[in-house]
C-alpha cells in the first residue's frame, strides 16, 4: 500500500513537473512571438518589409558581435546607404543611356526608311 501510495505521489509530482514545464515554455514562445510580430509590424508600418524571424536573430547577433569588437554599426550604415545611392543613380544613368541608345537606333532605323 505505501508503495502504491509512493507511485501515485511521484507520478503526481512528475505529472505536475511536465505540466509546469510546458506552460512555462509555452509561455516563453508566446512571449517570444509577441515580441517578433511587434517588430515585424513596425518594420512593415514604417520600412514597408516584412523580416523573417531568423533575419531579426541574425541581425541581433549582427549588433551583439559588432559591439564586442567595437565595431560602430551607424558607420556600417551610412556605407551602405551611400553604395545604395551609388548604385541607383548608376543604375538610372545606365537605363536612361541604353533607352536614348535604342531610341536613336530605331530613329535612324525609321529615317532610313522613307
Amino acid at each position: 500500500m505505501v508503495s502504491t501510495d509512493y507511485n501515485k505521489s511521484l507520478e503526481m509530482v512528475e505529472d505536475f513537473a511536465s505540466l509546469s514545464y510546458k506552460a512555462i515554455t509555452k509561455a516563453k514562445e508566446t512571449e517570444d512571438q509577441f515580441i517578433f510580430d511587434t517588430l515585424n509590424n513596425f518594420t512593415r508600418e514604417h520600412y514597408q518589409i516584412t523580416v523573417e524571424k531568423d533575419e531579426l536573430v541574425k541581425a541581433i547577433q549582427l549588433v551583439r558581435i559588432m559591439r564586442e569588437h567595437n565595431i560602430d554599426i551607424r558607420e556600417s550604415y551610412t556605407t551602405a546607404t551611400h553604395k545604395k545611392a551609388a548604385l541607383d543613380d548608376a543604375y538610372q544613368r545606365g537605363l536612361q543611356d541604353g533607352i536614348a541608345i535604342e531610341h536613336n537606333r530605331v530613329m535612324d532605323i525609321l529615317n532610313n526608311r522613307s
